[in-house]
């Protein structure tokens, strides 16, 4: 009787280590053939290093970056960011990554992608973030004899924010118009061209400068004409 207990419970046992060991074999098995997954950025990158991210930002200005995760698994790659460098917030999903930098300098980290068998893929990002970027005034003057054969238009339309890119805009337009005679008239408006009639003959000077979202004016520009 005894002898029958012991031989079945070796049968069980044998049977419950080959289970455990078959287990095992599989779980090897597909972790040995299993592939992390494919992790790419969207652009904003170079042929020679793909993983890696370099870019200059406005700070409190949100950039988005795209990036590219897929996988052979129902279940999605987990996704985080490491090893952060620098004042910056972030946030991610729907194929995007989005930055904001708090100061000046330089931000970076990883930004991982991790199967369920725990293999992973890194992006890598390095953004220096600048405060302002400041505009420039461009324009021309014309003498355009529409309600006066003293009358001339100034347009600056052609003038731009450095950092238009991240979102910098032009706000502002100062114009200082001085007549042959001296007389000085000086306006700061929203619009970009103005019209002015001079009450005399002779050389005018045209001054003007464009003010941009931060508050922070461009350098004064002079332009001549004869009227």
């Amino acid at each position: 009787m005894n002898n029958n207990l012991n031989m079945r419970l070796s049968l069980i046992g044998a049977a419950m280590l080959a289970m455990v060991v078959s287990s095992c074999h599989r779980e090897d098995y597909f972790y040995e053939n299993d592939n992390p997954p494919q992790f790419i950025w969207s652009g904003h990158t170079n042929q020679n290093a793909p993983a890696y991210l370099a870019d200059t930002i406005k700070i409190k200005h949100q950039q988005t970056y795209e990036f590219i995760c897929s996988d052979v698994h129902v279940q999605e790659p987990v996704l985080a960011v490491s090893d952060t460098i620098g004042d910056f917030e972030y946030e991610f999903g729907n194929g995007m990554l989005k930055i904001e930098a708090q100061s000046e300098g330089t931000v970076q980290g990883t930004f991982t992608a991790t199967d369920i068998y725990g293999k992973s893929s890194e992006l890598f990002f390095t953004i220096t973030a600048f405060f302002n970027v400041k505009p420039v005034a461009k324009g021309k003057v014309e003498l355009v004899k529409n309600l006066d054969d003293c009358e001339i238009e100034i347009d600056l339309n052609q003038s731009f924010d450095g950092d238009a890119k991240q979102g910098g805009c032009i706000e502002k337009y100062e114009y200082k118009i001085t007549s042959p005679s001296d007389i000085i008239y000086n306006v700061v408006t929203p619009l970009s061209k103005i019209s002015y009639i001079f009450k005399e003959n002779g050389i005018a000077t045209i001054e003007f400068r464009v003010c941009d979202n931060d508050g922070e004016w461009s350098e004064w520009e002079t332009a001549y004409i004869k009227v």
